[in-house]
């Protein structure tokens, strides 16, 4: 006849399995606590003979001690299979997890790591896969670590300094877009157009009209979380100031684009101009679509910087503002041209000329493209001006279909890559091909370089 359970006696054995986890935990705590005191001995040095003793001291408590106690355990839950099996697991987990207890503690009582104390192939390692955040703070400890750190050359692709501060009479609001933007690599750039390109690439109009450096930024903002494209907020132009000092005297950079308003670079920004790493500036933007442009401003801008790559001015222009002094950019970029006439446009010898907001008619266009056929022009590599395309653009222009041992599909122009294959191609007296291309609401005259194929 099988016995009933009894509740009592059950509760009891539950008991003491009880104490005796108790007293495992006990042990454990009185060992840890052994350890401690131990380490913080007046006078006492820690050295490796103490770690071997100790370790020897763990492994004879857990032979004699906690196996004894697992052993009682196993005898008294010998009934229970589950219970047993849950002891045995928790067992080997306290005993996981003192050990790791006892190395971090080992760990914690050796001196700290020093970087400066590597011999220079190693600091270069590591400084190269730093964090450019932990870098500059890295070069702001001392003389002597900057110096070191600058001995790395640490390239940095691109720098994108943004003050797109907003004016409204006298109400002055700051963007939250005031950053210095660091794109570390060329691939990096490739993957953020790219990464663009297939968000808003559908939309052609949208992604061509708006300049790509705005790309850039908005790609970079919504990418905080992403380490590799990194921004670093500023207040002011003392603090700019600091930070390019920083950078200039850490890393190397290959190209700084500065893309900021009208009163701050003519206003309290103006130093900022006098600094060396603007002396070969590649991009320069200029905001503020209701203030205007004088001479003596770009005067000061192009005297104190060498202009590489684009300006682009979304300004207006003063009535006595002498356009010639835009003529000789390589790449000039105009938000509000309603200034500029065809005259004015065959003057130029500029590579790049974007003109949105202008005054030119398709028989403008159609006389350029003339010019041009005639020996003109002879930098010219791209004309996009917002506009309607229609047949008078064309007129008594000879004009083909494309074809590929013609030219290539896809003309590239820095990062963007335009898609000919749909463009009418004009092919000069001297061999030299351009493409007018229709965007539906803006138009590229795009010329071949001479090794296109």
């Amino acid at each position: 006849m099988e016995r009933p359970p009894n509740s009592l006696a059950d509760s009891c054995s539950k008991l003491k399995i009880f104490k005796i986890a108790v007293k495992f935990l006990m042990l454990a705590t009185i060992m840890t606590a052994f350890i401690v005191i131990f380490f913080k001995m007046p006078g006492k040095v820690f050295c490796s003979h103490d770690y071997t003793y100790f370790k020897t001291f763990q492994l004879l408590i857990s032979d004699v001690v906690f196996k004894t106690i697992l052993f009682e355990a196993m005898d008294e839950v010998l009934s229970n299979s589950l219970l047993d099996e849950f002891l045995d697991i928790l067992f080997r987990t306290l005993c996981h997890l003192q050990h790791k207890l006892w190395v971090k503690i080992f760990r914690l009582y050796k001196k700290p790591f020093n970087l400066h104390n590597l011999p220079y192939p190693a600091y270069r390692k590591i400084v190269l896969q730093m964090d450019i955040c932990d870098m500059l703070q890295l070069s702001r400890t001392s003389s002597n670590t900057c110096l070191k750190t600058k001995k790395v050359n640490r390239k940095i692709y691109k720098l994108m300094i943004s003050d797109p501060k907003l004016h409204d009479n006298n109400l002055i609001t700051e963007d939250p877009l005031r950053q210095v933007y660091v794109i570390e690599s060329k691939a990096d750039l490739d993957f953020i157009y790219s990464s663009i390109k297939r968000v808003y690439g559908k939309n052609e109009g949208m992604f061509s009209s708006a300049n790509f450096n705005y790309w850039i930024r908005t790609f970079c903002e919504h990418q905080k979380e992403q380490e590799k494209f990194r921004s670093i907020p500023y207040a002011n132009s003392e603090e700019l100031h600091h930070l390019l000092n920083f950078i200039n005297q850490s890393v190397i950079v290959d190209e700084l684009d500065l893309l900021i308003h009208h009163n701050s670079l003519f206003g309290d920004y103006k130093s900022i101009l006098s600094h060396q790493m603007l002396d070969n500036c590649h991009d320069v933007e200029i905001f503020g679509p209701d203030f205007s442009l004088r001479n003596d401003e770009v005067n000061i801008l192009l005297d104190r910087i060498n202009l590489s790559g684009k300006l682009s001015i979304e300004c207006m222009f003063s009535s006595s503002f002498n356009k010639e002094i835009l003529f000789n950019i390589p790449q000039l970029e105009i938000w509000n041209a309603l200034s500029f006439t065809l005259q004015d446009v065959m003057n130029m010898n500029c590579e790049v000329i974007i003109l949105q907001h202008h005054i030119l008619k398709s028989l403008d266009i159609n006389r350029l493209i003339h010019y041009w056929l005639a020996g003109k022009m002879p930098n010219l590599r791209r004309i996009r001006v917002n506009a309607n395309p229609d047949a008078k653009m064309l007129r008594g222009i000879v004009n083909y279909a494309w074809h590929p041992r013609r030219r290539p599909q896809v003309f590239r122009d820095g990062l963007e890559q335009l898609d000919c294959e749909n463009g009418m191609d004009i092919v000069r007296s001297d061999g030299r091909i351009a493409t007018l291309l229709d965007h539906n609401s803006f138009v590229d005259f795009l010329v071949w370089p001479h090794s296109s194929l």
